[in-house]
């Protein structure tokens, strides 16, 4: 439950292993009448992106590379962050099982489900309206979705996580695009736009043996 949000506050909260600055701004939650739709909740937050400036960097720091689709939410966390003077902040994590199509490097294969870590997603406020959080520059992955990933290995073992910036959506005719707010990201604009078959094949060449 997203109890609410200690205004002025920050903390640098490992994901995985990326660290990413959060910054508890958004004061106490509005929130609207229950029943209607989920309420978006947007908290601000800095990502350490710099693996993301070329793609043997990205690749360093994200070694599991795959295109797959995401089948299901199977569960979301509320997972503490901070102590501060109104109490603990939570935030959600959702974990979500990813069909994997193309395996490039890892030890990810054909057919099998893999399980995705992600900061944010469907919560509860104090009052019980239904709420879906995201970080700011980071969208929640979308059921039926398929996407080029870039992952790790989770520290505690659990499942890969990702990054904003270590991904890439796959449309219907085979060419990805990266979030708006990572366009501009070395490794990113190497492959936006791309056919998927034509982007693995620049990704395998930058993969350090």
């Amino acid at each position: 439950m997203l109890a609410g949000i200690l205004r002025g506050e920050a903390t640098m909260w490992r994901f995985g292993f990326v660290p990413v600055l959060i910054a508890l701004a958004l004061g106490g939650l509005a929130c609207g009448d229950k029943g209607t739709e989920p309420q978006v909740v947007t908290i601000p937050a800095r990502w350490a992106s710099a693996s993301a400036s070329d793609l043997t960097s990205l690749l360093q720091s994200h070694p599991v590379v795959f295109v797959g689709t995401v089948a299901r939410l199977r569960e979301t966390i509320d997972v503490p962050v901070l102590k501060g003077t109104a109490g603990e902040v939570q935030i959600p994590t959702s974990l979500f099982s990813v069909l994997v199509e193309r395996p490039l490097t890892g030890d990810s294969r054909i057919g099998e489900y893999v399980s995705i870590r992600q900061a944010g997603g469907p919560t509860k406020a104090a009052d019980g309206t239904s709420l879906i959080v995201t970080l700011e520059g980071d969208e929640i992955l979308e059921e039926g979705q398929t996407y080029l990933f870039f992952a790790s290995p989770s520290p505690d073992g659990v499942g890969l996580v990702t990054s904003p910036f270590a991904r890439l959506r796959v449309d219907t005719s085979n060419r990805l695009s990266p979030l708006r707010e990572w366009s501009s990201a070395g490794a990113l604009e190497q492959l936006a736009d791309l056919p998927a078959d034509r982007a693995e094949k620049v990704i395998l060449r930058h993969v350090t043996p």
